[in-house]
C-alpha cells in the first residue's frame, strides 16, 4: 500500500536491531550505512510523532534522507518479524550488518556483504510463514506445506545481467529442493530517483491512482527483457520452478508527503494453484507487509 502505516509504527524495531547486533557481534560502527540509517530513522520518528515539518532543498536530498531511514526500517522490521517467528541467524550474518552498506532498499555499490544481507532479509521473511528456514544452496531453503523450497536471492547491478542471474539462480537451486524461486533485488536498476522527482513534480493527490500507475510502470519496465522466452527456457531446464520475483522499492510523493511503496513484482510465475502458488502468494504478502510490522513487545518509548 502507499503508506508506511500509523505514525507510531515508524522505527519500532530500530532499538531492537541495534541491541541484537551489539549483543551478537559488538556495537555498530557509527559511520556504517546501517548506523546512519538508524539515526535518520530515529530522528524521523521523533519529528513525525511531533508533527514537525521536514524541509529539504531538492527532491534528491529528500530521497536520500527518507530512503536511508526507510531502508533501515525495512531491514530492522524484516529481521525482527522473523526473529519473533523463531528465526535465529548465525553470528556471521549479524556481522554483515555492523559495517558497510546493508541498505538493500536503495541503490548501493555491489559488495559481498550487501548481497548477503539480501539473503538474510529473504530468510527472515520466509520465517514468517514457512518452517525449517536455513542458509543452504542456492541461498535460502525452507519448508512449506510438505514441500522443500529453494530460494536464490540475487542483487542485480546491471540490466544486461538480469537474464543471466535468473538462469544462474535456477541452476544453483536445481535438485536442491522440491521447488525453486529466484528473488531479485533490482533497486539499482529501476529509476528510483527519477521516479521520485516525477511524482514530486506532479504532486499526486490520488494514492490509488498513483499506485496503479506505478504497477503499470514496473510491468512495462520488465518488458525490456524477453521474460516469456526466458521462462520457456527455464521450464525446460529447471526442476519445478515456482517463479521469479523482483523487489522494486520506491519513494513517491503523495498528498504533499514522501511515501514508501515497496512493490514486489512477479513477472514470471509457473502455472498451478497448489502449494507452489500458495508459497509465492505468502512470500509476496510478507514482503508487502514489512513496513507495517509491529512487534508484540514494546521496543521504543512512545
Amino acid at each position: 500500500a502507499l503508506r508506511w502505516g500509523a505514525l507510531d509504527e515508524i522505527g519500532t524495531s530500530a532499538t531492537w536491531l541495534e541491541a541484537q547486533i551489539e549483543e551478537k557481534v559488538g556495537p555498530l560502527n557509527p559511520s556504517a550505512g546501517l548506523a546512519i540509517g538508524l539515526r535518520g530513522l530515529t530522528e524521523f520518528r521523533k519529528q513525525a510523532l511531533a508533527d514537525e515539518t521536514f524541509k529539504f532543498s531538492t527532491a534528491d536530498e529528500t530521497y536520500d534522507y527518507f530512503m536511508d531511514a526507510i531502508g533501515a526500517d525495512f531491514v530492522s522490521k524484516a529481521l525482527h518479524w522473523g526473529w519473533e517467528c523463531g528465526f535465529r541467524p548465525p553470528a556471521d550474518k549479524w556481522e554483515l550488518l555492523r559495517s558497510g552498506d546493508p541498505n538493500v532498499a536503495r541503490p548501493g555499490v555491489s559488495s559481498s556483504a550487501r548481497n548477503q544481507v539480501w539473503e538474510l532479509v529473504i530468510a527472515a521473511l520466509a520465517s514468517t510463514f514457512a518452517t525449517d528456514v536455513c542458509f543452504e544452496e542456492p541461498d535460502v531453503c525452507c519448508s512449506f506445506e510438505g514441500k522443500r523450497v529453494a530460494i536464490a536471492a540475487k542483487v542485480v547491478y546491471s540490466e544486461a545481467k538480469v537474464p543471466e542471474r535468473i538462469l544462474e539462480g535456477f541452476s544453483q537451486a536445481d535438485g536442491k529442493a522440491d521447488a525453486s524461486l529466484v528473488f531479485l533485488d533490482v533497486v539499482k536498476l529501476y529509476p528510483q530517483v527519477d521516479t521520485f522527482r516525477l511524482s514530486h513534480a506532479r504532486r499526486h493527490r490520488d494514492g490509488g491512482q498513483l499506485l496503479d500507475m506505478m504497477v503499470g510502470s514496473v510491468n512495462r519496465w520488465c518488458e525490456r527483457w524477453d521474460l516469456a522466452a526466458l521462462g520457456t527456457k527455464i521450464g525446460r531446464r529447471a526442476t519445478q520452478p515456482v517463479g521469479v520475483a523482483f523487489f522494486v522499492p520506491m519513494l513517491l510523493h503523495v498528498h504533499d508527503h514522501p511515501v514508501p511503496f515497496f512493490y514486489t513484482h512477479m513477472p514470471l510465475r509457473w502455472p498451478g494453484e497448489g502449494v507452489d502458488y500458495a508459497f509465492t502468494t505468502a512470500f509476496l504478502r510478507a514482503c508487502n507487509q514489512v513496513l507495517g510490522y509491529r512487534s508484540a513487545e514494546r521496543t521504543v518509548d512512545e
